[in-house]
């Protein structure tokens, strides 16, 4: 994953190597918005809470609760990892 912003038309475009991902877009700012948009879509993967080992979509390794969890303000001694029950299909 290679993304650059090249001039294209008379404008810019995100490319993945030869392969543009964007139509023209008017300002280079823009593009910047669009590739790191795009790249920040491209670290989401299913991963499991850390705290209630349900799966969900995180947006990087620096994101590991789930959004129930983040919301709940939940202290790291309530969770079911902490207190041992973590599901065997994680372990």
């Amino acid at each position: 994953m290679d993304l650059r912003i090249k001039r294209w038309g008379a404008g810019y475009a995100v490319f993945d190597g030869s392969k543009r991902l964007t139509a023209e877009l008017s300002r280079y700012e823009i593009a910047e918005h669009r590739k790191d948009k795009i790249s920040a879509e491209r670290k989401q993967q299913r991963r499991p809470c850390l705290c209630c080992t349900e799966m969900f979509m995180s947006e990087g390794a620096h994101n590991r609760l789930c959004k129930s969890c983040r919301q709940r303000d939940v202290e790291p001694a309530h969770c079911s990892v902490a207190r041992g029950s973590r599901k065997a299909s994680l372990s």
